[in-house]
C-alpha cells in the first residue's frame, strides 16, 4: 500500500537534505580556498537499480547535490560530471544508491 512507503520517503528526503547541506559546505570551502582550481571529470557507472523510477530518482538526487550533475542515464548506467575527483568513489557507493537498492530488494510494488 502507498501509506507503507511514506516513512521510507521521509527518511530518503531527510538523507537527501543532509547530503545537500554537507555538499554545499564542502563546495563553499573549496571555492573560497585561495588558489583552488578544479578540473572536473565525467564518470560512467552502473547504478545496480532495476526499476526505471529508482534510476531517475538516483540521477535527480545526484544532480541536486552540489558538485555533481547527472549528464546521462541509459539502461541503468549513469554519466555524472564530478567537480572533484574525490567524488567519483563516493558516487559508486553512494548512500542514495544503497538506499534505493535496499528499497528495491524489499518492495516489489515500486
Amino acid at each position: 500500500m502507498f501509506y507503507s512507503k511514506i516513512p521510507w520517503g521521509i527518511q530518503y528526503i531527510g538523507y537527501l537534505i543532509c547530503q545537500i547541506v554537507k555538499s554545499n559546505v564542502h563546495i563553499a570551502k573549496e571555492i573560497l580556498k585561495p588558489g583552488s582550481a578544479h578540473k572536473g571529470t565525467l564518470v560512467w557507472f552502473e547504478s545496480g537499480l532495476q526499476k526505471k523510477s529508482n534510476q531517475v530518482l538516483l540521477a535527480n538526487s545526484i544532480t541536486l547535490t552540489p558538485g555533481t550533475v547527472t549528464v546521462s542515464l541509459k539502461n541503468g548506467r549513469l554519466c555524472v560530471y564530478c567537480l572533484h575527483e574525490t567524488a567519483i568513489d563516493e558516487l559508486k557507493n553512494s548512500g542514495f544508491a544503497v538506499k534505493l537498492r535496499a528499497w528495491e530488494e524489499n518492495d516489489d510494488t515500486l
